[in-house]
């Protein structure tokens, strides 16, 4: 098997190494990788027909906004789970939410994340945070995935919350 040096930020560099037991940088790189190139690679064999090309585009990069948000996401539910969360807290988010919950909701209002239940998180300023950040890299509007959003806090919440109760049991 081939070998490649890669080179990150050093915060990125940082934020690895605390969670290094439980990240397969090959397997994530290699999958990022194989991404890019089939979609560059797809890019090519429409080259000849402007309008399909333009279509692909398109929903690439709808697909590239969504998992960006859902990444965002994630590791916002990852850090809150880490330095805020309550047991109490966790608890909720694992027995109470689901992906229906999410999916079937038409605004980020229809969860039940309120002060009494949930004091360490809100959860609607840290994803204007992010809005406000895209916006000012774009210039103006941007598309808000925002359900992605939550499903990543969600899961990256959920994830650790399951692997962490394991250990406390």
């Amino acid at each position: 098997m081939a070998r490649l040096n890669l080179t990150i930020p050093d915060a990125l560099y940082e934020r690895l190494e605390r969670l290094r037991d439980r990240v397969n940088v090959s397997k994530i790189c290699a999958a990022a990788l194989t991404k890019e190139l089939d979609m560059l690679e797809g890019s090519t064999v429409i080259a000849g027909d402007a309008k399909v090309q333009r279509l692909v585009q398109r929903f690439l990069r709808e697909r590239e906004s969504r998992e960006r948000w859902y990444q965002r996401g994630r590791h916002d539910g990852e850090e809150w789970a880490i330095e805020r969360a309550s047991l109490e807290e966790l608890e909720r988010v694992h027995d109470d939410w689901d992906e229906d919950e999410i999916r079937e909701a038409d605004e980020l209002d229809d969860f039940d994340i309120d002060d009494d239940d949930f004091p360490t998180v809100d959860l609607k300023e840290t994803l204007n945070r992010w809005i406000r950040e895209e916006r000012q890299a774009a210039g103006g509007s941007v598309d808000v995935e925002w359900k992605e959003y939550v499903r990543g806090w969600y899961h990256g919440a959920r994830d650790l919350w399951r692997a962490a109760r394991q250990t406390l049991r």
